[in-house]
């Protein structure tokens, strides 16, 4: 890839990880790391210039100008939306009245890391995902059934999981799912079950 495509493309660095490990839990609104970008840069002022233009309107302003000005500001915003700067994000950047160099990005929801790309100071392009973040209070587990016994499963049937590395302690999952066909190698059917706490 010829390097100046590359430059073309980076959307910014990895400036700081707060979460430097793949299945780490994480609460809904933890700091997972802090980035640069110039384009986020960009998007901060923008977001800035929209949002003091249609504050300080005067109060004789026009209908045109009033609706041009939030229109300006939702545009602005929504692009911020699109990095996933949240809200308290937004309002901290009005209060501050300056863009900042950096950003701190959060998880969005409570989960575990399930899959970490960043690492410090890495560059990134754009779409690339950084951290991949599941709520793995409900898991899947497929198993697989022998045809003999396959015309005994049924979606809702209740089946039991024991979990020898938990000192053999059982869960409960029922089938949520019957994959359609038998393997033709194996003659052994797909079931899904689901886990929960």
């Amino acid at each position: 890839v010829d390097r100046t495509e590359l430059e073309g493309q980076l959307k910014g660095w990895v400036e700081k990880l707060h979460v430097n490990f793949t299945g780490a839990p994480v609460g809904k609104g933890e700091p997972l790391f802090t980035l640069y970008s110039p384009d986020l840069l960009s998007a901060e002022n923008e977001y800035l210039i929209a949002w003091r233009g249609l504050r300080d309107l005067k109060d004789g302003a026009s209908g045109d100008e009033r609706d041009t000005s939030t229109r300006r500001l939702s545009a602005a915003r929504r692009r911020l939306e699109l990095w996933e700067i949240d809200p308290d994000e937004i309002q901290a950047l009005e209060q501050r009245g300056s863009a900042s160099d950096t950003v701190l990005f959060r998880s969005p929801i409570a989960g575990h890391v399930v899959s970490k790309t960043a690492v410090d100071g890495k560059a990134f392009l754009a779409g690339e995902a950084l951290y991949e973040v599941a709520d793995l209070s409900r898991v899947w587990l497929d198993a697989w059934v022998a045809e003999s016994d396959w015309p005994r499963m049924a979606v809702g049937l209740q089946a039991i999981v024991t979990l020898p590395h938990l000192a053999h302690r059982t869960i409960p999952a029922p089938i949520t799912f019957l994959y359609p066909p038998i393997a033709p190698l194996t003659r052994r059917g797909r079931v899904r079950r689901e886990l929960g706490h």
